[in-house]
């Protein structure tokens, strides 16, 4: 297994999300959209799928709302 590989990536990016570890999304989304616009392109509707729920895991995090905004300008 290559944790280095796009699939690994948008895998780990999405616990990241659903424990509020925003950074290391964003992180996760850059290296994405510069190595696989398609994985990518599932992690941004995983994004946006989860920002919808307020009930969602890691919704209450802090920094929840910035994260929430700064999805909005992908």
């Amino acid at each position: 297994l290559d944790p280095d590989s796009p699939e690994a990536i948008e895998y780990r990016a999405e616990l990241f999300l659903l424990t509020g570890r925003f950074d290391e999304v964003k992180s996760s989304y850059a290296k994405l959209s510069d190595s696989s616009p398609s994985y990518a392109g599932v992690l941004k509707q995983s994004m946006q799928d989860w920002s919808k729920r307020k009930d969602a895991p890691g919704a209450d995090a802090p920094g929840r709302d910035a994260f929430v905004a700064w999805i909005a300008t992908l």
